[in-house]
C-alpha cells in the first residue's frame, strides 16, 4: 500500500471507532434518546469501556488533524519517498493498538501504543531545544539509511526563540540526515487564521551545522 492508501485506511478507522460507544448508548438508553441532544447524565451512566472508547476516538481524530496535513504536504513535495509509506503504516497500526488497548483498559500496553504514536509524530512531546532528542532521532535515521522528508514544526520556533533555545535547536536539526528535498512544515498565523508554509531544511539550518 502507498502512503496515501495507509492514510485513507487511518481516516476510515478513525471514523469507524465512533460506532462501539454509540451502539452501547443505543442499547442502554434507546435509539431516540441517543439521537436527541446529549444529556451529561446519560454520559455519566455509560459503561467504563464505552467512556474509554469515546476518549480513544476523540484522541484519534485530534491526532489525525496533525498527521494528515503533514503527510500530504510531504507526499506532494516528494511522492517517491519510500519512508512516507512506512511512516503511514506505522501510524495506522499505532492508532489501532492505542484504540484497542485504551478501550480495554490495559495500562501497560496502552503506554506501548502511545510511545509508537508519539515517536511517529516527530517528538511532539520531546524537548526540541534539548541536547539528546533530535540528535538521537538523527542517529537512528542514519543507522537505517533514511532521509528526513518532512519536519512538522507548527509554530514552535517562536517559543524556542523566546526561551533562547533556537540556536541549539537549529544545530541539533542540522545533524539530521537531510537532502535538498527535506522540508519544514510550519503553521503560521495571519489575517485569515493559521496557514501552512514550507521551507528547505538544508538551506535554513546550513549555517547552524558549522559548529556541530
Amino acid at each position: 500500500m502507498t502512503d496515501l492508501q495507509w492514510l485513507a485506511a487511518t481516516v476510515l478507522f478513525a471514523a469507524l471507532t465512533v460506532f462501539p460507544y454509540v451502539l452501547e448508548r443505543i442499547f442502554r438508553i434507546g435509539l431516540w434518546r441517543t439521537m436527541d441532544n446529549p444529556d451529561p447524565a446519560d454520559d455519566a451512566k455509560a459503561s467504563s469501556w464505552a467512556q474509554r472508547a469515546k476518549r480513544a476516538h476523540i484522541n484519534a481524530v485530534e491526532n489525525l488533524v496533525l498527521f494528515a496535513p503533514a503527510l500530504i504536504a510531504a507526499h506532494l513535495h516528494n511522492p517517491q519517498a519510500s519512508v512516507l509509506a512506512t511512516a503511514a503504516q506505522i501510524y495506522f497500526f499505532a492508532r489501532l493498538t492505542h484504540y484497542v488497548v485504551y478501550a480495554a483498559g490495559v495500562p501497560v500496553l496502552r503506554s506501548v501504543g502511545d510511545e509508537g504514536r508519539e515517536m511517529l509524530l516527530a517528538l511532539k512531546s520531546g524537548n526540541f531545544g534539548g541536547p539528546k532528542a533530535l540528535r538521537a532521532v538523527g542517529a537512528w535515521l542514519k543507522a537505517h539509511d533514511q532521509i528526513v522528508s518532512a519536519y512538522y514544526l507548527s509554530n514552535v520556533e517562536q517559543y524556542l526563540r523566546q526561551d533562547g533555545l533556537w540556536e541549539i535547536w537549529c544545530a541539533n536539526t542540522a545533524t539530521l540526515p537531510l537532502d535538498r528535498t527535506s522540508t519544514f512544515i510550519r503553521s503560521q498565523s495571519g489575517a485569515g487564521g493559521f496557514a501552512l508554509s514550507l521551507g528547505a531544511i538544508q538551506t535554513e539550518v546550513g549555517a547552524c551545522g558549522a559548529g556541530r
